[in-house]
């Protein structure tokens, strides 16, 4: 059974994110970057626990939410040519 600390733990990255006006609204979906990577999440989480890591975990942190970034602006575009398309009158 998993126990959610993780997904929990990171709402507050998406909050403090908007609060200071990095991002207008709280889009930015790291569980899936995260699940995706979960060995290597682990590994750095532990480093970061054991050795005092905190830079290998930050740059794993910042890997993710450049994807994540990337990922969605291209979500995001795909959804634009999309409404192109249907707003065209001929489409019809």
């Amino acid at each position: 059974m998993v126990d959610g600390n993780g997904r929990v733990g990171r709402v507050p990255i998406s909050i403090y994110l908007v609060h200071t006006g990095i991002l207008h609204q709280p889009i930015l979906y790291l569980s899936d970057f995260f699940e995706c990577h979960r060995m290597l999440y682990y590994d750095k989480l532990m480093l970061a626990r054991h050795n005092q890591d905190l830079l290998g975990w930050l740059k794993f942190f910042l890997v993710g939410v450049r994807k994540t970034a990337n990922q969605g602006v291209s979500t995001f575009d795909g959804i634009m040519q999309l409404d192109k398309g249907i707003d065209s009158p001929s489409k019809f």
